[in-house]
Order: C-alpha cells, then structure tokens, then sequence
C-alpha cells in the first residue's frame, strides 16, 4: 500500500487585504511549505497540491 501526501496550505484572509497581498502572502507559504517538504526528502512529485483561492 503506497501513501501519498496531499498539500494543503490554508492562509486566513481575515482583514481588508487587497487581492495582490492575499496573492503574494498565499504564493510565499507555498514556496516555504514545498521548500520545506523538500528539506524533508519528500518526493514533490509524489505529492497532490490541494489548490485554495484567492480572494480579496
């Protein structure tokens, strides 16, 4: 039985953010979230990104 990781970065969009900031922010945790699976050793092309929206 193989497993396979499923990502999921969750970003609260609490506030009066525009939606160039929610993109911004939303695209720096998934750099660091795919850059630390990487320092981890997982295989990134084994994993499912569950995709969020983004939304002022």
């Amino acid at each position: 039985c193989s497993l396979v990781p499923i990502v999921e970065s969750e970003v609260l969009q609490d506030g009066d953010h525009d939606l160039e900031e929610c993109q911004c922010i939303t695209g720096k945790v998934l750099a660091t979230v795919h850059k630390a699976l990487n320092d981890h050793y997982v295989y990134l092309e084994g994993t499912l990104l569950k995709p969020s929206m983004v939304t002022p």
